[in-house]
Formats: C-alpha cells, structure tokens, sequence
C-alpha cells in the first residue's frame, strides 16, 4: 500500500471509530439506495430540499456533514469532488446522447460513491444488528416528524364511524 492509501486506511479508521456517526452514515447510504422503492426513507432525505447531497440533519450535523464532504479518498478528491464529478459526467453522458436519463438516481449515482468512500459494504444492513439499528432510527425519525408543529396528524376514523369528506 502506497502512502496515500496509508493515509486514506487510518482517516477510514478514524471515522469507523465513532460509531454514532459511522452507523448514521450507513443509515444515510441505505436511504439512498432504497430511495425509489422506500417511502420512509423518500420522505427523510426529502426533509431538507436545501441540504448538500441530501445530507441533513436528519443523518448528520452541520459539522458532521461539512467533515464526511471533506472527506478525502483513495485518489485524493473530497467526497464533495467525487459527487460534483459525478453530477458532471452524468450531464456530459446526457449531453453526448449516451444516455436518455438527465435525472440524477440516488440509487445507481450517488450511493455507489459513498460506498466506495467509506467502505460501506453492499449488503451492510442484511446483518441483524444494522438492520435493528437501522429500524431504531427510522422510528425515531417518524416519531420526530409527527412532533413537528405544522404538521396535522391525521386519523383514521374508529369502528363504526364515517370517515369526513374535506369537501363537507
């Protein structure tokens, strides 16, 4: 291993070393990956249209996010380069005729990169302690966004009762 792989190996190290953010960074990159099939997971990185790569407090702090965007890999580029470099060639890719697609998919796009960066395995929730974890922070979230004020709860009416037409 040549020294920038050295480098890259003990900044990997260090951020696995705080759990609390590693598993909130997984989280995040499931998230992604389920985005179109997961409406919990649509609707979390949905919260904050304004965050960078879908990166809001709902996964990191302001802090933790400008960090894991600084975050540089094997070749050098921050985890910000790596997603801007993706965005372009995906626009280069749609420009050229190579492909019809001028969306950018969380799934097939941006996922892989964080993948790749933080040496997040493929099947990283299959594992039953990730995936208790994982359900654990997706209720949470739920139970936040109803505290939310703002947002009306709706309720489903009781046996027997007639659910209200808005338009009454």
């Amino acid at each position: 291993m040549d020294a920038a792989g050295v480098e890259y190996a003990a900044r990997l190290q260090a951020l696995q070393a705080d759990k609390n953010l590693y598993n909130r960074l997984k989280y995040f990159i499931h998230d992604l990956a389920v985005f179109g099939k997961d409406e919990g997971a649509r609707l979390r990185l949905l919260q904050d249209p304004t965050a960078n790569f879908y990166m809001s407090s709902v996964y990191f702090s302001p802090e933790q996010a400008c960090a894991l965007l600084s975050f540089r890999g094997r070749e050098g580029l921050t985890l910000e380069q790596a997603l801007q470099s993706t965005i372009a060639r995906k626009l280069q890719q749609a420009r050229d005729g190579s492909t019809t697609s001028f969306e950018l998919c969380t799934s097939h796009d941006l996922a892989p990169v964080l993948k790749d960066y933080f040496g997040v395995s493929k099947d990283v929730l299959v594992e039953a302690a990730n995936k208790g974890l994982y359900n654990k922070f997706a209720k949470e979230q739920r139970e936040e966004q109803r505290k939310k004020p703002g947002k009306e709860q709706r309720k489903k009416p009781g046996k027997g009762q007639k659910q209200r037409n808005p338009k009454e």
